[in-house]
């Protein structure tokens, strides 16, 4: 907050009007009721109480007020809305005698009072929202004017210095410049605003203007993605206190995690790449020795056969149990292997047998060489 001393010395140095105004336009005394708010001031109405107690000690409005004429009798304040404001205050606790306020007096078009307006301001202390609104606003209307009529295009030329050929247009670069000047900001200043202005999410802009964040954050934040921006809009709301250093932490975490999320991935698929690429070699290798309804080792395994199972029907043309029953209880080993080789080749060159014939048989092959090696 503004000391006493502080307010008084800027009541007595306004940059509001310059000598040059002064000379054009020469002080009138109007009074406060016949005075009106601009509809196009942004500029936050603080410290009012305090500015009013100025004013008392100084004996009145020291810097006169820039209006402009709407009526015979009626004024738009241009510059001074602050002073106004605290001399209604004044007023309304019966100190009547600050009723007449100091006033140049413009007879100029609307366009003209709102750039007015924001360069009447441009040296008074502002938050880093209002410089964001300053700017947007300020760009808008020069583009308008430098783009407008004729006439509008000389208004533009008075207001800027900057003449503009028939057709001729302005550039970004020197509507970047005029704004800066006019603004009493640098060129870099008003390109990052406008960059927030641009990219920031409504939330954080709220954040902004409430103060919960500074310029340097909300550079920050207008970086980031839409849904990135939202999740930190949610942490301010939750009543975390935002830093640049918290922000950029954030944003490498992010990174981090992306990256090594895809890294996993890109891992994952390699390693089923490579598991793929040894299922194929091995299944390749088998397909060498195999014939065809045969299955390997490893899709036995996977099947969940086991070799002494005598609980599964056999479906096949000629099984162990018909071997048995051709054959007697004295046959030779020599005889049931001949028998099984028989009835293996018999399938096989049948080329009809099923996937749950060639597994019986395979079965049975299986119990035999089993009883082998006991």
């Amino acid at each position: 907050m503004a000391s006493l001393t502080d307010t008084l010395t800027g009541l007595k140095n306004k940059p509001e009007t310059s000598g040059a105004t002064q000379q054009r336009y020469p002080v009138q005394y109007i009074n406060y009721a016949c005075l009106e708010a601009s509809a196009y001031n942004f500029y936050p109405m603080s410290e009012i109480e305090d500015l009013a107690d100025a004013i008392e000690l100084a004996g009145g409005i020291l810097q006169p007020l820039l209006v402009r004429r709407k009526a015979p009798g009626h004024y738009e304040i241009i510059a001074g809305h602050r002073r106004w404001t605290a001399t209604k205050y004044l007023v309304e606790q019966g100190r009547t005698q600050y009723a007449m306020l100091p006033c140049h007096v413009q007879d100029g078009d609307e366009l003209v009072a709102k750039i007015n307006l924001i360069v009447t301001n441009s040296q008074r202390e502002k938050t880093p929202y209002v410089k964001m609104q300053e700017i947007t606003e300020l760009e808008q209307l020069l583009q308008e004017l430098a783009s407008g009529s004729e006439e509008e295009k000389a208004k533009f030329a008075r207001i800027t210095g900057v003449k503009l050929g028939a057709g001729e247009t302005v550039t970004a670069r020197v509507l970047r410049k005029l704004v800066a000047k006019k603004a009493g900001l640098s060129e870099t200043n008003v390109a990052r605003l406008k960059h927030i202005n641009q990219h920031l999410e409504p939330e954080l802009k709220e954040a902004m203007e409430a103060g919960k964040i500074g310029i340097s954050v909300a550079d920050e934040l207008a970086r980031m993605k839409p849904e990135e921006q939202q999740m930190v809009a949610k942490q301010i709301d939750a009543g975390e206190k935002i830093t640049l250093q918290k922000e950029k932490t954030v944003k490498a975490t992010e990174k981090q995690d992306a990256a090594e999320s895809r890294s996993v991935s890109e891992s994952d698929t390699t390693q089923c790449k490579q598991s793929e690429s040894r299922k194929i070699v091995r299944t390749e290798q088998h397909e060498e020795e195999q014939l065809p309804g045969q299955i390997s080792v490893d899709d036995y395994v996977s099947e969940g056969f086991e070799l002494r199972d005598t609980n599964e029907e056999i479906d096949v043309a000629v099984s162990v149990d018909d071997v048995a029953k051709k054959e007697s209880s004295t046959t030779t080993e020599n005889d049931l292997m001949q028998s099984l080789a028989h009835d293996y080749l018999a399938l096989y060159e049948r080329g009809d047998g099923n996937e749950t014939e060639w597994k019986a048989m395979h079965r049975q092959l299986a119990e035999y060489f089993a009883n082998l090696i006991r």
